[in-house]
């Protein structure tokens, strides 16, 4: 069993200055800089009002940052944290993502608005549904859509837009439980996709709960979508196989085309003790997977990992970093120069976060540990020229953050 959250104690490295967001007065670069090591790299940090929230990079420089509760604020942000605009969401703060040509697609939970039966859903609460709304470079916003599922909640997680312009939707599905079918009812936890067209029009929803626990979403650069299941035995989704290869847990990504159906799927386990957390993939179709191995023992112990493989799902190389005693929550980016960074939440006795850049070939280039001061939780991450943006809390999970570091 997996303990309470506090943090790691490694030692710190000695090359993170936040700083207060920048005066108008500060010296900038002129234009954009690539998300290299080494590049130079402007640092700062400051407070949001909510503890949900996602962030996404802009191509050609730039953040968007969601975050709220009932009510989100989407706001376009410069490198250096100065607001270009803000525009209000309905429902909480889900997932953000930068369309290539400049525009945001921003996805919220909102409660439905008809009850449900109380023989159905305690109470009968309103399902939850997925709303995702488009707005154009400028903060205008140009449609909004409505996810929702006649048989249980639908908790959004991902978002984005393919090279063809349709509009890829994730999450987790939990199906309605009668309160009458159990004393303790359990949760069952499944996962859905859905594809929209450019324009918002829905074309096809799909749900996942004999497969496994959904644990991460990518797409390629065919259009295809790619989904991460945990496993713990065998499995069939459409025509297609899952077959662990041996006692414990599997990950596997399935890979569905443009109509929704299952067209291929890679074995991605290196370790029956993973715990898989996310996949993002790299503009030469490279795939990366991250989680955390668990070490039972007199002291439970885990690691963060990252493995690398190709277009084709053949393996690359596989890398762990040891945070300390307890690891959870990785997250992974891809920045402009194809380094893939690495940020993972510690469990310890004292918080602590590891951040680690590597290249596409596996080579480790840097890796530093988060003060307090500067975070004990991140939630979202997204690639910033020369380091990171990312959303979390510091003062002991009492203050919510938006800050830039240099990695």
């Amino acid at each position: 069993m997996r303990l309470h959250r506090s943090g790691v104690g490694v030692e710190l490295a000695a090359l993170i200055a936040l700083v207060s967001c920048a005066e108008a007065g500060e010296d900038k670069p002129s234009g954009p800089s690539l998300a290299c090591a080494g590049s130079q790299s402007s640092t700062w940090q400051k407070p949001i009002s909510s503890r949900r929230g996602s962030v996404a990079r802009y191509p050609g420089g730039g953040l968007a940052a969601l975050s709220g509760e009932s009510a989100s604020s989407l706001t376009k942000l410069d490198d250096f944290g100065g607001s270009v605009w803000t525009a209000t969401v309905e429902g909480s703060a889900a997932s953000v993502s930068v369309v290539p040509g400049g525009d945001t697609l921003a996805m919220t939970l909102v409660p439905g608005t008809e009850s449900v039966d109380p023989e159905v859903r305690s109470g009968g609460r309103p399902r939850l549904q997925a709303n995702v709304t488009r707005w154009d470079a400028d903060g205008k916003r140009l449609w909004q859509s409505a996810i929702l599922d006649g048989a249980g909640d639908l908790i959004g997680s991902f978002i984005s837009a393919g090279l063809d312009g349709d509009v890829v939707v994730g999450g987790t599905f939990v199906p309605d439980l009668p309160p009458s079918a159990f004393p303790n009812p359990p949760f069952i936890e499944g996962g859905f996709v859905a594809r929209l067209s450019p324009s918002g029009q829905m074309l096809w929803e799909r749900h996942f709960l004999d497969p496994g626990a959904v644990r991460g979403f990518v797409q390629d650069l065919g259009g295809r979508t790619g989904v991460t299941f945990a496993l713990q035995e065998d499995a069939v989704i459409d025509d297609l196989m899952l077959k662990p290869k041996g006692i414990g847990r599997s990950g596997f990504l399935v890979w569905f085309d443009s109509t929704g159906r299952a067209v291929e799927a890679f074995d991605i386990t290196e370790d029956p003790e993973q715990g898989f957390s996310a996949v993002v993939r790299d503009d030469e179709g490279r795939f990366y997977v991250t989680g955390y191995v668990a070490h039972d023992g007199p002291s439970y112990t885990s690691e963060f990992f990252v493995s690398a493989f190709d277009a084709t799902g053949g393996r690359l190389w596989a890398r762990r970093f040891n945070p300390g005693r307890q690891a959870d929550d990785p997250r992974l980016a891809i920045d402009e120069c194809g380094d893939v960074l690495l940020v993972g939440n510690g469990l310890d006795t004292s918080p602590g976060i590891l951040a680690a850049r590597i290249a596409s070939n596996g080579e480790e280039k840097a890796q530093l540990v988060l003060p307090v001061a500067v975070a004990d939780y991140l939630g979202a991450v997204a690639p910033a020229p020369g380091g990171i943006f990312f959303m979390g809390y510091r003062d002991n999970q009492q203050t919510s953050v938006i800050a830039r570091l240099a990695l």
